[in-house]
């Protein structure tokens, strides 16, 4: 049972930090692309 939760853990962190580097990312796009203009 532990070995399930530690596994799992790290796999919700890795969605967060997934999450937040497509936020990011969309972010600069969008930085990007009114600095374009």
């Amino acid at each position: 049972m532990p070995m399930l939760s530690g596994r799992t853990r790290p796999r919700i962190e890795r969605l967060c930090l997934d999450a937040m580097l497509r936020i990011s990312a969309k972010r600069n796009n969008d930085f990007k692309c009114c600095a374009g203009k």
